[in-house]
């Protein structure tokens, strides 16, 4: 990850605590939470992003169509923050949407993710967070938010948090109130040349 694009193959949401993990052939489990495998999919850049198991086991699981609307490829990628063996969370682009994964160790995590990544406007947040009182494992909160808020949210042991950012389209009121104050801008630049330049003007004796 720290070199580069990897080949992982990523997808099961038959997902286990650390201690309940034991391997086997069919069927098989994965260390973690779903919301952990939904963060891999922003967090490592996979050439090739799949999902693993059989069709079945993804049949009626709340995290499929979340899944399925993560991007393959980026246009911009940040590092938010992080530490080796420990956790990580990264923040990538595709169009106008941002995408935020972090992903932590065997430690149960309170994260920070600054969102001054982002630009001005408000965007909604959907998070997609570890719940494991929850049927499948993960809840999921929507809010609005902008560049200079700060979400936290807590990652459970080999657990793991999606966010989703989508910038929020104005209403009409608000357009409308925009288009007034960029006018009244306009027109108070306009004013304040016109002054400077009359008062660059020679002036002449009579």
């Amino acid at each position: 990850m720290l070199a580069g694009p990897l080949d992982f193959h990523q997808g099961s949401f038959r997902t286990v605590p650390v201690a309940e993990f034991k391997p086997r052939n069919q069927a098989p489990l994965i260390m973690g939470t779903p919301c952990r495998t939904l963060a891999s999919y922003v967090v490592f850049q996979n050439h090739l992003p799949m999902v693993a198991d059989y069709p079945s086991a993804y049949r009626g699981h709340p995290a499929l169509p979340i899944l399925a609307d993560i991007p393959a490829t980026w246009d911009e990628t940040k590092f938010i923050d992080g530490a080796v063996g420990e956790f990580v969370v990264i923040a990538r682009r595709q169009d106008e949407d941002w995408w935020v994964g972090a992903m932590t160790d065997c430690n149960e995590r309170r994260i920070r993710l600054p969102l001054s990544f982002l630009e001005e406007g408000r965007f909604r947040a959907d998070l997609y967070r570890d719940d494991v009182s929850a049927a499948y494992g993960l809840c999921h909160e929507a809010k609005e938010v902008e560049a200079d808020d700060v979400i936290q949210a807590t990652l459970a042991p080999a657990g793991g948090v999606l966010i989703r950012l989508t910038p929020v389209e104005a209403s009409p009121a608000e357009a409308r109130l925009r288009g007034v104050a960029f006018h009244c801008l306009t027109c108070a630049v306009a004013a304040l040349c016109s002054v400077s330049q009359g008062m660059r003007q020679p002036s002449h004796l009579v």
